[in-house]
This record gives C-alpha cells, sequence and structure tokens, in this order.
C-alpha cells in the first residue's frame, strides 16, 4: 500500500497562512484534504497512512533552488511574499509558522 505520493507546493487546508501540505489524508470528519504536520495531527482521523487512508507528501526530485538574496531582496522591493526555506511564503519581515524566517530576516536586513 502506498503511503507517499510525489507533490510540488500544495498548501494546507486548514491553516489560515500559506503553509505547505505535507499529507494528502482522510480528516476526523471523513472529508479528504491537503494538511501541514501539525493539522494532520490535530484534524487527521488518526487511522494511518496507505491506500485510502493517505499519503504523505513528498517533493519531486526536482525542487526549485532556495530563493537566493537577491531574488529575496528584488521581492521586497516589488512588495511581494519571499519563500522560507521549508517552502512557506511570509512577508519579507516575517516567519512562518514552523519558525523559518523569510530570507531577509536570516541575512539581518530585517
Amino acid at each position: 500500500m502506498p503511503t507517499e505520493i510525489k507533490w510540488d507546493n500544495q498548501w494546507c487546508d486548514f491553516c489560515q497562512t500559506k503553509t505547505k501540505a505535507e499529507y494528502d489524508a482522510e480528516t476526523k470528519t471523513g472529508q479528504w484534504a491537503f494538511m501541514c504536520e501539525s493539522c494532520f495531527n490535530i484534524h487527521g482521523s488518526g487511522r494511518g497512512l496507505g491506500t485510502g487512508l493517505g499519503q504523505k507528501l513528498v517533493d519531486n526530485p526536482v525542487k526549485p533552488k532556495a530563493m537566493s538574496l537577491e531574488q529575496a531582496l528584488r521581492s521586497s522591493m516589488l512588495d511581494e511574499d519571499i519563500n522560507t526555506v521549508d517552502g512557506c511564503l511570509v512577508e519579507p519581515d516575517g516567519t512562518c509558522p514552523h519558525g523559518f524566517q523569510s530570507p531577509l530576516v536570516e541575512h539581518g536586513l530585517m
């Protein structure tokens, strides 16, 4: 029974921010949802993973490169959100729900 599928950049259906989903699984109420680790532990059915239960999402082998400092600066100048190292989108001076800071904060520019 497969417990993992390859997927790119799906966001958690429960989080109020753009948090990268780690699971495509059944919820306690029977519906299916894309969930981050935290929401999977809270809202997941608790029946585990496998066919008909849910799968852990894994990155495709072709991953985009981490946002360079130059790209982060360019994005902030355009007033755009910036990707953290785990794929969450945050404001230029923000921190994602998983505790990762924007590249601008990491480099001491904010």
